[in-house]
């Protein structure tokens, strides 16, 4: 699969009295070159593979441009105490694509893609998003701060694909609720020298199997006007699939293990003036 769908951002905040903060963010969702290629290309014969060379097939997908909001306010319960809630509505994108499908899975009972015989078109919803959170400066001989939040998302009302090509097919892949809790803390050493570490736990809609767990670390530095930060993100999940490449002799019904792990290097520079 190449492309993407890309989001273009806008937000503005004003400050209400000594303790209120309003905030509003625009957030564009484009497609960028959606291409899906599909086929198998054996090199080496092997009798023990299931699978021959196949033609190569190529659907192209366009989304149709789509645009969401979120509002957000923070409270200033103390001075070193702050509250925030932010609030995202659901939407919707609207598919096209020359026969290319979502499907839900018998096997895996996993969402995923299918060729049909005809264009096809379709709309995935994005559930609403409600974020609570809270941040903390905490006074001991070593600056630090403690920041968490959690994400509720709706995932169990935005379960249902209706597919419309050579017939009008719905399809539910019973989504189900999820949470997501985040915490971080932030140490300033050496006078103005943040070190920083953070913990992410994020459920599937797809069940208890695929939650994520990650760690972060980062620190930054200041010079005059220019800032820069690093961090790094590491993470980890397993599931069970199908075998991409089965054997001739093995049963349809087999499910493989999938041990993924993820290292995310991030670094930003801004400049005030």
């Amino acid at each position: 699969m190449d492309g993407t769908i890309r989001s273009f951002e806008f937000g503005v905040s004003t400050k209400i009295g000594s303790n209120v903060k309003l905030g509003f963010n625009l957030e564009n969702l484009y497609e960028d070159d959606i291409l899906y290629t599909s086929g198998v290309n054996v090199i080496d014969e092997d009798d023990a593979l299931a699978s021959d060379t196949t033609n190569i097939r190529s659907i192209s997908l366009s989304a149709e441009n789509e645009s969401r909001f979120t509002l957000g306010a923070t409270y200033d319960l103390k001075k070193n105490v702050s509250f925030g809630f932010s609030f995202t509505p659901s939407t919707t994108i609207r598919f096209s694509s020359d026969g290319f499908v979502p499907i839900l899975d018998e096997r895996s009972q996993l969402p995923k893609f299918t060729f049909s015989d005809s264009s096809s078109n379709y709309n995935i919803p994005l559930p609403r998003e409600i974020s609570m959170g809270f941040s903390v400066q905490v006074n001991n001989p070593t600056k630090t701060s403690i920041t968490g939040g959690l994400v509720l998302k709706d995932w169990d009302v935005h379960d249902e694909y209706i597919v419309e090509h050579s017939s009008v097919d719905t399809t539910k892949f019973n989504y189900q609720s999820t949470l997501g809790l985040s915490l971080g803390i932030e140490h300033i050493i050496l006078g103005k020298t943040p070190l920083r570490f953070g913990f992410i736990y994020s459920e599937s809609p797809l069940g208890e199997e695929f939650e994520i767990t990650k760690f972060t670390i980062g620190s930054g530095w200041v010079y005059e006007n220019i800032s820069i930060d690093v961090s790094a993100v590491f993470g980890a999940t397993d599931y069970r699939y199908e075998d991409l490449f089965q054997t001739a002799s093995q049963e349809d019904s087999f499910l493989d293990r999938v041990d993924e792990s993820s290292a995310v290097l991030k670094a930003t520079i801004e400049y005030s003036f």
